[in-house]
């Protein structure tokens, strides 16, 4: 028989009584070539051969992973190698788990992005607000009618 080293316990030795491969705990198949299901990443150094899968419950649409590289499959404004990451333009508020859309003022703002953690948009010079629709601090009015300088 030929066992994976990287998968095979007693250095992919064969047993001897019955000729099969012996795999790691988190291994499978008839050479431990390959993850259990929910598992990725085999290696030699591993003891139990592969990492299990820890995609986010939330942002993945699947509690199971790429074999080899652990990429979860990530639902629409999710990404990074479990989907816990929110895409470019969206946020998680602290309210939800999901991300939501920046809703950058596209006026007032310098970008349709926003600080992933806060949802702070980037606002041009004289405004302010989370999305970029009031004016800046240490000055009243509203952005349509103008921003005036609070007087001392």
């Amino acid at each position: 028989c030929i066992c994976s080293v990287e998968g095979a316990l007693n250095g992919g030795q064969c047993e001897d009584s019955t000729g099969s491969c012996q795999c790691k705990a988190n291994v499978e198949g008839p050479r431990c070539d390959r993850c259990k299901r929910g598992f990725y990443g085999l290696s030699l150094s591993n003891p139990v051969g592969c990492k299990k899968c820890s995609c986010s419950q939330v942002g993945s649409l699947s509690v199971l992973c790429d074999p080899v590289i652990g990429q979860c499959p990530c639902r629409p404004h999710f990404h990074g190698l479990t989907c816990d990451v929110c895409s470019r333009g969206y946020w998680k508020a602290p309210q939800t788990e999901l991300c939501v859309p920046c809703g950058c003022d596209p006026t007032w703002s310098t970008s349709d992005t926003c600080d992933q953690e806060t949802g702070q948009c980037q606002c041009r010079p004289g405004f302010g607000g989370r999305t970029c629709t009031e004016c800046a601090d240490n000055t009243y009015g509203t952005p349509l009618s103008g921003c005036r300088r609070e007087s001392l």
